[in-house]
């Protein structure tokens, strides 16, 4: 009975080890080979590269500033009024058209490049009030939320700066712009 017993055992024991050597050479049983390394995807689709304009082609970058947060009043998901955010730790940019001379403030997200701020500087609504010395606000017509409100885009917007110097350096540029466009509209 032992001899068999053992026979057995032995048997068993080769089998166990062969599959577990097969299983780590892979499938065709060669030592060292990985069929995971013959994978090659190719794409579907060759895609080109194309220019895509920024829209700021025909302008120029006249100043920009730092902005820890610009809001927007208008309503959230329970259509209660508040200030919504609409970007953190950006920039607003002035460009002023070449061919026009109107100034506009435009602002992206600073991850996404999102547009989330895009309007004429223009006093036609009032003047940019500060809140606090690091806070402004405005109203204005603005492009990127034209769609989503039934006021065709105008809006109050704030923004919230690092320091107070950069609060009112902006607005002194936003004045000074404002005036520039009035002048061109005569």
């Amino acid at each position: 009975v032992s001899d068999k017993a053992q026979e057995s055992e032995t048997t068993a024991t080769t089998t166990t080890t062969s599959a577990a050597e097969n299983a780590d050479r892979g499938s065709n049983g060669k030592d060292g080979d990985d069929n995971c390394q013959q994978i090659t995807f190719k794409p579907i689709v060759e895609l080109q590269e194309v220019d895509v304009e920024s829209g700021h082609e025909n302008e120029k970058h006249v100043g920009e500033f730092e902005v820890v947060k610009l809001y927007r009043w208008g309503k959230d998901v329970t259509s209660d009024l508040g200030w919504k955010t609409r970007a953190s730790n950006t920039k607003i940019m002035f460009y002023q058209n070449a061919e026009t001379g109107k100034v506009r403030i435009v602002c992206r997200e600073n991850v996404t490049s999102k547009l989330r701020l895009n309007q004429l500087v223009t006093m036609n609504f009032g003047a940019i009030e500060q809140k606090t010395p690091k806070q402004l606000q405005w109203k204005a017509i603005d492009c990127t939320i034209a769609e989503e409100d039934d006021k065709e885009g105008f809006c109050m917007f704030a923004a919230k700066f690092k320091e107070s110097e950069t609060a009112e350096e902006f607005s002194n540029l936003w004045t000074k712009f404002a005036q520039n466009n009035a002048e061109i509209n005569g």
